[in-house]
């Protein structure tokens, strides 16, 4: 059952579908986490965000180290701009699975909308450690380095997001910023 649930939730998104499913294994399995990580997730997708809070707080108190319940959590209160309890289940989620560069992306980004900075600055930094390989931990290091004025370090660190995704239009713009910055 659990395959399906993750078969619909990867090839169709549809979920109402897996929230059916999910009932039934819910019946099966009421102390497997996994479930209401699965419900919370399909649940915070359909905009409930209340209802899937509390599944993910069932998660979490049939499994204290989930950290996929912590990250998928921390998503649903950030969705609701709750970024102070989003970066608490972040930080959690990085705590118990610090190899998990997308848990330090989302912690950096928590930090930057409660404008802490320096904390946005490490976050960002244990991301590109770690081997975040999509570019976005690099531009998210380049956007502090730039608010803190270090807009040499933001420069080059906003290149080697571009060098890593070429495509991305979001960091072209961003180093043309930079640059203008510098320029004045």
């Amino acid at each position: 059952m659990m395959q399906r649930l993750n078969a619909i939730g990867n090839l169709t998104g549809d979920r109402n579908a897996m929230l059916k499913l999910i009932s039934e294994e819910e019946r099966r399995l009421p102390n497997d986490h996994m479930v209401y990580v699965l419900k919370g997730w399909a649940l915070g997708g359909m905009g409930e965000y209340g209802k899937a809070v509390k599944a993910f707080d069932r998660a979490i108190q049939l499994n204290p180290r989930s950290a996929w319940a912590y990250y998928r959590k921390g998503e649903v209160l950030r969705d609701q701009k709750k970024f102070r309890e989003a970066l608490d289940c972040f930080a959690k989620a990085a705590q118990l699975k610090p190899k998990r560069t997308d848990f330090w992306l989302e912690k950096g980004r928590a930090e930057e909308e409660l404008s802490q900075m320096n904390a946005a600055l490490q976050s960002f930094e244990n991301a590109v450690s770690r081997g975040e390989n999509t570019g976005w931990g690099w531009y998210g290091k380049s956007r502090i380095l730039a608010y803190l004025g270090r807009l040499e370090e933001a420069l080059e660190a906003c290149r080697m997001a571009i060098g890593i995704n070429r495509r991305e239009e979001e960091f072209k713009m961003h180093e043309k910023f930079i640059q203008e910055l510098l320029r004045e």
